[in-house]
């Protein structure tokens, strides 16, 4: 639990770094995805037997996840599973009827959202917000299923009056990023952190001498390496719901929280520019 009494979904934040995992972090990583009922219960000398690996790299796992040790840790991953918090890792299935389903979707988004705010470097997100405030022009990249979210929160970043972009294909996009210049923020929008064309945006970006942002799931995808500030997400994808839903509503938070602290940074222009583009879009309603 954090100071707050709050539970670390525990879970969740080693999903969302698994895929950078190797050697003894991946061992252990499997063994407490796999047998996370019998690792509450074992010492720390017993852990690291069962995994294979010293009590040091255990000690070293832990922290890497945001933990102060191998207890902390375990009390998060017993306090989790004992309140119901764990995570719905099965897929919807074929016997689950109309409120099943519901609530599984619903579980797995709202636990996205946990772990997400869980695994979040608040140092990372207080300089993207602070290279948002005082930048020139904020381009946006995203493509695929990771589109829609980048046009929505380029849109709500007009509305408070930053010069804010988006371009309407790959050709655009990558035209306006090598229009950049310092000063400039980009901001790379990807749960996979894989797309070619976001990654390819976001290191002309950086060659042009802006600060570039990524948003993504995975701490060393591609785009992190393109990527001057690195925003991580945290959700678990499954058969059908792989493609978006937790990986979106968790990148969606992510966003939400820069623009309304990019809002609040520059709060007298932000109402300023709300209360004209409200005018204006008034008249454009019966």
């Amino acid at each position: 639990m954090d100071d707050n009494g709050v539970v670390k979904d525990c879970i969740g934040i080693i999903k969302s770094k698994y895929n950078g995992l190797s050697g003894a972090a991946r061992k252990i990583a499997d063994f407490i995805l796999g047998e996370s009922e019998n690792a509450i219960h074992l010492t720390i000398v017993e852990f690291a037997e069962k995994c294979e690996v010293s009590e040091a790299s255990v000690v070293r796992f832990c922290q890497n996840a945001g933990y102060k040790g191998f207890n902390d840790m375990k009390i998060n991953l017993a306090a989790q599973m004992n309140t119901g918090n764990q995570i719905i890792l099965e897929d919807v299935g074929e016997e689950d009827d109309d409120g099943t389903i519901f609530k599984k979707v619903f579980n797995s988004e709202i636990q996205a959202l946990q772990a997400t705010m869980d695994n979040l470097d608040i140092k990372a997100f207080e300089r993207a917000v602070n290279s948002i405030v005082f930048a020139g022009t904020v381009e946006f990249f995203s493509f695929g299923n990771s589109r829609s979210i980048g046009q929505d929160i380029h849109y709500r970043f007009l509305r408070i009056g930053i010069n804010s972009r988006i371009g309407v294909d790959t050709s655009d996009s990558l035209i306006h990023a090598s229009m950049l210049s310092p000063g400039d923020v980009a901001i790379g929008v990807s749960h996979s952190g894989s797309t070619k064309h976001t990654v390819k945006m976001l290191e002309e970006a950086r060659n042009k001498g802006a600060i570039t942002i990524c948003i993504t799931g995975y701490e060393k995808s591609p785009i992190t390496k393109a990527a001057d500030i690195c925003l991580m997400s945290a959700s678990r994808e499954t058969a059908f719901r792989e493609v978006s839903m937790t990986s979106r509503i968790a990148q969606i938070g992510i966003l939400d929280a820069l623009f309304v602290a990019v809002a609040f940074k520059r709060i007298e222009r932000s109402k300023k520019h709300i209360h004209h583009t409200d005018k204006l879009l008034s008249e454009e309603k019966f």
